[in-house]
C-alpha cells in the first residue's frame, strides 16, 4: 500500500496526481496558480500591479508528494512571501489552508477556508485576505492571495499516438523577432485546428505563426511543429507539460528572423521571453541589476570607481557578442551614470549551460576618461546563490583596486552585482 506523502499516477486524469492515503483528497492538480493583488499602500508599495486588471505577482506552484502540498514564494518589489498551502480535514470538514511565516500565518494560526459547491480539491478556487507589511516592506498593507489550478489541457492518446504528452498548458507566449520586427503574443490552444496561433502585426507585413504537436513515430516522442508564412522550422524536441522551443528561420533576404514559445504560467507575457540553454526556460527580456558598494575596511584609497547603490535595466539584446563561436545575444546595462569609471555590464549565456551556474559577465571600464571603454575578461556568478524560475544572479566581492589594471594591487572597493527579474 502506498505511504502517506506519495503519489500515483492512477484514477486521474493527465493533468492531477493522486496523493496516495491523502486525508481529503483522492486527485489535486499537478500545479496551482497563486496570484497577488496589488497591496494597500499606493505609491509608498514598492510591489506594484501593471494596471488595473493584472496581479501584481503571480507563479505556479507543482504539486509536492513528500510534503502533500504547493509551496513557493511570491516576488513583487521588495516584497518576498513564503506560502504553503495545503488540503485539511478539521472536525470533520474539509477545508483549503495556507501557512505563510512572513504573514504570520503557522501553526494554529494558519488561515484555513471550508470548501463550496465550486471549490474543492480538483478546482482549488480561493481567495485569502492578508497583510504583507512584514514580508519586505513596511509601506505594503492588505492584498488579496488568489488560487487556482493551473490552467491546462489533457487528452487519452489514441492506439499509435505518443503517450510522453498528455498534458500542457493551454496558452503560450509567442515571440517573433527579425531585424525590423519584434512582438509577443499570448496565443491559446484551439481544438478545432489542435495547434497554436497567432498574427505577428510587423510595419512591412503581417506574419502568421503555427505551432502544433506532432508525435515522431521513431522515437515515441513527442514535438512542437512551426510553420509559418515566411518558411517552416524543424520539430523541436519538448518536455510537457511546460512546453517551451525555438526556431532560426532565413528570409528572402537571407536575414535571420527568431520564432520563440513557452508555456504561459499565471499572469501575462513578458515582453520578448528569450529562451536561453543555461535555464532551460525562457527568462525575461527586460532584468534588473542592482550594484552594492562594500569599502573594503582598511584597505588603502582605491581609484575613482564610485557607484552609488542603484538599480538600473538589464535589458536584452540580440546583436552584442563578447564570447568566442557563440550566437550573437546578451543583456547588457549602461552604468555610465555612476560619475566613476564603471560604464557598462553585459551578461551572457554560454553555448551547452544547463542551469543558472552557465552564465558569464563582462564589466567595462573607461580607465582614462577617454571615451574608450575597457571590457575585461569574463567572469562568472556564484553558482550557488543562483535560480532559475525566478531569476536570480549574485556576484560578491569584485575588487575594484585593479580597476584597468590586471596587474594592479588588490585593495580600494568591492562591487557587488545582483540580477533579477
Amino acid at each position: 500500500m502506498p505511504a502517506i506523502g506519495s503519489c500515483k499516477d492512477c484514477c486521474c486524469t493527465p493533468c492531477e496526481i493522486n496523493p496516495a492515503c491523502h486525508p481529503v483528497c483522492r486527485c489535486v492538480p499537478k500545479a496551482l496558480c497563486v496570484e497577488l493583488s496589488q497591496p494597500e499602500g499606493g505609491d509608498y508599495c514598492s510591489c506594484a500591479a501593471p494596471d488595473a486588471y493584472s496581479p501584481a505577482a503571480a507563479d505556479e506552484l507543482d504539486w509536492d508528494c513528500a510534503t502533500n502540498s504547493y509551496a513557493g514564494t511570491l516576488s513583487c518589489g521588495e516584497l518576498l512571501i513564503d506560502v504553503e498551502f495545503t488540503f485539511e480535514r478539521i472536525d470533520g470538514e474539509r477545508y483549503f489552508c495556507l501557512e505563510s511565516y512572513c504573514l504570520g500565518l503557522t501553526g494554529e494560526n494558519k488561515l484555513c477556508l471550508p470548501f463550496t459547491s465550486n471549490s474543492d480539491c480538483r478546482n482549488p478556487e480561493f481567495e485569502f485576505s492578508v497583510n504583507v507589511g512584514n514580508c519586505g516592506d513596511l509601506d505594503c498593507g492588505a492584498a488579496v492571495i488568489t488560487t487556482s489550478k493551473a490552467d491546462r489541457i489533457w487528452r487519452r492518446p489514441k492506439c499509435g499516438e505518443c503517450s510522453d504528452c498528455k498534458c500542457w498548458c493551454r496558452c503560450l507566449c509567442l515571440t517573433y523577432s527579425d531585424d525590423e520586427c519584434s512582438e509577443t503574443l499570448e496565443v491559446c490552444w484551439d481544438d478545432y485546428t489542435q495547434s497554436w496561433h497567432g498574427e505577428i502585426q510587423c510595419p512591412y507585413e503581417t506574419i502568421t505563426v503555427t505551432v502544433a504537436l506532432e508525435c515522431d513515430p521513431l522515437t515515441g516522442e513527442t514535438t512542437a511543429a512551426l510553420s509559418t508564412s515566411i518558411g517552416d522550422g524543424d520539430a523541436q524536441a519538448i518536455t510537457c507539460p511546460n512546453i517551451s522551443a525555438s526556431w532560426s528561420l532565413v528570409k528572402e533576404d537571407y536575414s535571420t528572423a527568431t520564432v520563440t514559445v513557452a508555456c504561459l504560467k499565471c499572469g501575462e507575457c513578458d515582453p520578448e521571453p528569450i529562451l536561453v540553454d543555461c535555464c532551460n526556460q525562457s527568462v525575461p527580456a527586460d532584468l534588473t541589476l542592482t550594484v552594492e558598494n562594500n569599502l573594503q575596511a582598511g584597505g588603502a584609497e582605491g581609484p575613482e570607481c564610485e557607484c552609488a547603490e542603484q538599480s538600473v535595466p538589464l535589458v536584452w539584446n540580440p546583436t552584442i557578442n563578447r564570447i568566442e563561436n557563440a550566437d550573437p545575444g546578451g543583456w547588457e546595462a549602461d552604468l555610465s551614470g555612476c560619475g566613476g569609471r564603471l560604464v557598462g555590464f553585459e551578461m551572457y549565456c554560454l553555448q551547452g549551460g544547463n542551469d543558472c551556474g552557465g552564465f558569464q559577465w563582462f564589466l567595462g571600464e573607461d580607465c582614462d576618461e577617454d571615451g574608450e571603454t575597457f571590457w575585461g575578461e569574463a567572469s562568472t556568478f556564484n553558482a550557488a546563490v543562483c535560480s532559475c524560475n525566478p531569476f536570480f544572479q549574485r556576484l560578491d566581492g569584485r575588487q575594484m583596486g585593479r580597476c584597468c589594471d590586471p596587474d594592479g594591487p588588490l585593495v580600494g572597493q568591492e562591487i557587488n552585482f545582483v540580477v533579477t527579474e
